[in-house]
């Protein structure tokens, strides 16, 4: 098993905790601060995304990302482009771990953005981290829909389950 498969595993857990919500659930915005579950896979797919960009290409940017898409409203959509990313990057091997990658990040509202020197294991941990803490705040939402989060969803790989309440 390659370290991507973590991230296909958080891909994996997101698509089995989204499959059965319908259009309306998927969209709704539950509270004020956060966005949709919609929003949050969306965003999640964004991540992925641009790591695979950056393996790619040499660089990775987090920080370009379209907002109101198509997959925030569909949740078949989003099942199926959390699989085939599954499965995209399920096909990659831990020999580009220590592949240099130059990471652009913008620092503020005016634009500032800094380029500095990562690699593809350093940003492949930090997708993980996201998707998993993206993972926690769905779970919220899905309890405030009405639905079940599977077990261990949204919960990093180092939280003993016994810390956990009814996850």
């Amino acid at each position: 098993m390659t370290a991507f498969a973590a991230l296909g595993g958080a891909l994996r857990q997101l698509a089995e905790a989204i499959s059965p919500l319908t259009e309306t659930e998927f969209a709704a915005r539950a509270f004020f601060s956060s966005g949709s579950i919609g929003a949050h896979v969306r965003h999640c797919l964004d991540h992925a995304w641009a790591l695979e960009r950056g393996i790619a290409i040499g660089e990775i940017c987090y920080d370009h990302r379209e907002r109101n898409t198509v997959v925030e409203r569909d949740p078949v959509l989003a099942v199926s482009r959390l699989r085939r990313a599954t499965v995209r990057l399920g096909g990659m091997g831990d020999y580009l771990l220590d592949r240099p990658l130059t990471l652009i990040a913008q620092l503020d509202e005016e634009g500032r953005a800094v380029r500095v020197g990562t690699t593809v294991g350093r940003e492949l941990a930090f997708v993980v981290s996201h998707t998993v803490h993206h993972g926690a705040l769905v779970a919220v939402l899905l309890e405030h829909a009405h639905h079940a989060a599977p077990r261990r969803f949204g919960l990093a790989a180092t939280t003993p389950l016994h810390a956990t309440c009814a996850r």
